[in-house]
């Protein structure tokens, strides 16, 4: 039933967006049509450096650590092992649901400018039109931009006139997603588990998806994004493979051999530029470096654990307080001071610094999995014969490291994707309707499309899209979109992700997969008081210390017992303990669900 939500709108927000959708009803693709490209598999290998680094430096600066252990959990999805995919459809699901025609829902749903400006929106999207003749349910699309999408929504919901589901990632509603389902809004999905087996066959398939799926109360109010594990980081550290070889020296693996490389570097290869480029507030991707010390600069997954907020046996705790935060400033400071750190690097807002990395001064940096490689050279972004290794997590002398990006909690389910109106006409028929893109056929016709069209399977077996969406001039995300569906409400295969990079970029899932054990991961749900109150907190905390931790690594601060403790004293003024301890109400809550 509606309820009156003018007074609301100041709160609500609806951030996120899945990518897409089209104006109007799809019509299907004769399977017969030449797709717009050449109908063969993208196969794009990248060959390694053909010398191999050599097993020893030129100097070894010191002993050899142990092998860190990679970390075990009972989560079901874990990235060093085999692929975990429920087969088929679930029982109790059967299509179509009704006879074409017989329904149409409406879905709100946010697109790329290039779908959003296309003559007819998605008349070639083979996933789209495929879903609808399996289903039987038509969809009268209504797509906005990301940058009026939450103004359009606003809008809907002052009038009071529903769609039957959206697209959302972030729902700020006045009392949360529980007030939401009470107010009759939406619907909990948990209250209709039988009619979306496939979904909660992948709810069920790991203690940390159950966790994300459901609220505090045990209601479900949004479908999720699940990709099919728990993906590992995605970003890090990559090093000049070409100069190491050059040099004679091998990869790095801890913070001794880290420095004695900088300056190998420095001294060698970069005709005394810093080798080293850091992120703007004086950290790390993924807690790359600082995670070496146990101390966490990354707010965790969802924003659940902001202020470098660690666990401990189940025990909240701040980094900032602690002597791995000191140690990691007192190494970046020293090295920043030697030369070895990118003199601007406040200034660099993502990953790199490109003209350095251009001219040949970088030799450590920033990046993402799909970067490594030659994927610089190729691109013209570094000299010919550049290529870019992924470098192992480091670890650090006295500390046996137990924090990295993911932790024992994290989940392939990502919450809050799409969400169903309680006063749809069609809440069944809608329910069942994004249901079905979570089982076999769904996800594969999501990721691939239709065999002999979008791709064809190579001689092991495995599928391989065509070269008009992988090397798609338009980009392959934005092929992705036109052609099948790229995010949003489905299952995302890593795999299919993983198969455009080259053989360097693959291994980020044996290099970058470790999970941590002091973590704090989770989808928390603070009650409203509780948001507003921390979030205020956050806020002046975290801009504190982004500029505290700059200040020290630059000089500008110098880092002694005084300047530590009146650091101290002063996120404890900001109220640093308090951001902890609502923290830990909302994570003891997520720990019963």
């Amino acid at each position: 039933m509606k309820r009156t939500l003018a007074m609301l709108l100041a709160a609500l927000m609806l951030l996120g967006l899945l990518a897409g959708c089209s104006s109007e009803p799809a019509t299907t693709p004769a399977e017969s049509t030449d797709p717009p490209a050449t109908q063969t598999p993208s196969e794009e290998p990248v060959e390694d450096p053909s010398d191999e680094p050599e097993e020893e430096p030129v100097e070894d600066p010191g002993d050899e650590p142990e092998e860190d252990p990679v970390q075990t959990t009972t989560d079901a999805f874990d990235a060093t092992a085999d692929t975990q995919m429920p087969k088929g459809f679930a029982e109790g699901s059967e299509y179509p649901i009704c006879a074409p025609g017989e329904v149409t829902i409406e879905v709100w749903q946010s697109a790329s400018d290039k779908i959003l400006q296309s003559g007819e929106p998605y008349s070639d999207n083979y996933a789209w039109a495929k879903i609808e003749e399996v289903t039987g349910v038509s969809v009268n699309w209504s797509l906005f931009s990301v940058a009026n999408y939450s103004t359009q929504l606003s809008l809907m919901f002052a009038s009071e006139d529903y769609p039957d589901t959206a697209g959302v990632i972030g729902f700020n509603y006045n009392g949360g997603w529980q007030a939401a389902i009470d107010d009759d809004i939406i619907v909990d999905l948990a209250a209709h588990e039988e009619l979306i087996p496939n979904y909660m066959r992948w709810v069920n398939l790991s203690e940390g998806n159950r966790k994300n799926a459901y609220t505090d109360e045990g209601t479900m109010p949004t479908f999720g994004m699940v990709y099919n594990r728990t993906q590992s980081a995605f970003a890090g550290y990559l090093i000049r493979q070409n100069w190491l070889d050059d040099l004679g020296l091998k990869m790095p693996e801890t913070i001794e051999e880290w420095d004695y490389v900088l300056r190998q570097f420095q001294e060698n290869k970069t005709n005394g530029a810093p080798p080293l480029d850091l992120g703007s507030s004086g950290t790390t991707s993924m807690n790359f470096i600082e995670g070496a010390f146990n101390f966490s600069s990354e707010d965790a997954v969802g924003g659940a654990a902001p202020c470098g907020i660690i666990n401990v046996d189940d025990v909240l705790h701040s980094s900032y307080r602690d002597q791995g935060m000191y140690d990691y400033l007192e190494l970046m400071s020293g090295w920043y001071a030697d030369g070895l750190i990118d003199r601007d690097f406040p200034s660099v807002r993502f990953g790199w610094n490109s003209d350095r990395l251009a001219n040949g001064e970088s030799g450590i940096v920033p990046g993402m999995y799909t970067q490594a490689g030659d994927y610089v050279s190729m691109a013209g972004m570094a000299e010919e014969g550049t290529y870019l290794s992924l470098m192992p997590l480091p670890t650090a002398e006295g500390y046996d490291r137990k924090i990295y990006h993911n932790g024992k909690y994290s989940s392939g389910l990502a919450s809050g994707s799409s969400i169903v109106f309680a006063d749809s006409e069609y809440v069944e028929q809608t329910m069942r309707w994004i249901d079905y893109r979570f089982s076999e056929e769904g996800y594969m016709l999501s990721n691939y499309g239709i065999e002999g069209v979008t791709f064809d399977y190579n001689e092991d077996g495995e599928p391989m899209l065509y070269d008009f969406i992988t090397n798609s001039p338009d980009s392959f995300g934005n092929a992705m979109e036109q052609y099948l569906i790229h995010n949003g409400t489905v299952v995302f295969l890593l795999e299919r992700e993983e198969s455009q990079v080259n053989e360097e970029g693959k291994k980020y899932n044996e290099l970058w997969g470790k999970r941590g054990e002091w973590n704090s991961t989770g989808t928390l749900a603070l009650t409203v008081e509780e948001g507003e109150e921390r979030g205020k907190l956050v806020t002046d905390i975290s801009t504190y210390v982004s500029e505290f931790m700059v200040k020290v690594i630059m000089g500008q601060i110098e880092l002694n017992d005084q300047t530590w403790g009146e650091f101290q004293e002063h996120l404890t003024t900001l109220g640093l303990d308090r951001v902890v301890e609502l923290t830990q109400q909302a994570y003891d809550r997520y720990l019963l669900r």
